[in-house]
Formats: C-alpha cells, structure tokens, sequence
C-alpha cells in the first residue's frame, strides 16, 4: 500500500484514524469519506511508489520521508465532500523566499491527484512544469 501512516502514528492506520473520527462525532463523516476516497486513489495511481502521510482530523501530510521532521511535500484537507485543498510547499530554488508554498481548492479525487503529481514534478525539477 503506497500510502501509510508514520510509525510515529502507528498505533493506528489512516484507514482506522478516519473511522475513529467518526466514532468521536458524526461531523467528521464527510472528511472521512473524502479522505478515504483520496486515499483509496493515490494507492491505486501510486501503486509502486510508497509515501508517508501524518494526519491531524481533517489533514493529510504527506512527507518526504518517515523521519517526523522531514520536510512535508503536500497537505491534502477536506471538509467538504469530494472537495479538497492542497497546501504544496515550492523548491527554494523555484520560490523568492524560504518556505513558499502554494495553495489549490479542487473538486474531485481525479483534480486532487493531479495537482498532486503536478507538485511532484515541480519538487523533483529545476523548472516549473
């Protein structure tokens, strides 16, 4: 499975995380829907490719490694159904300050992880894609 939770939130999985959100209060529903479908698409996009994701209620951090304090490479956050906003951070060779980032509201898993690989390439190349 491409995506897990860090074993620094192992004691359980994303998939239990969201459902324990639910059991907590039913207004998570809807971000654990949304996020369990994100999910669910980057594991059947990223199928070969293994990311580590940290989350906090409605967010998913995905790092560049397991390490907590390696440096994130997207949040993805819900609380609309099927809605998502991306929080990418930019090269500091591609930004005009320390820690750009850059933000996206989509509708749709499929706009989701587009932008998702999108942000991928841009952090593995010198050049804007």
């Amino acid at each position: 499975m491409p995506v897990i939770r860090s074993k620094y939130q192992s004691s359980q999985s994303l998939e239990e995380f969201y459902e324990f959100l639910v059991e907590q209060s039913e207004e998570w529903k809807i971000t654990k829907d949304s996020m369990l479908n994100l999910i669910n698409k980057l594991n059947e996009e990223f199928p070969d490719k293994t990311f580590y994701a940290l989350t906090s209620h409605s967010r998913l951090v995905i790092l560049k490694n397991e390490d907590t304090s390696s440096d994130w490479l997207v949040i993805f956050s819900s609380s609309e159904i099927n809605e998502y906003r991306l929080d990418a951070m930019l090269p500091n060779n591609k930004s005009i300050w320390k820690n750009a980032r850059i933000t996206a509201r989509v509708k749709g898993t499929d706009k989701a992880i587009d932008y998702f690989k999108l942000a991928l390439k841009n952090l593995e190349t010198d050049k804007p894609k």
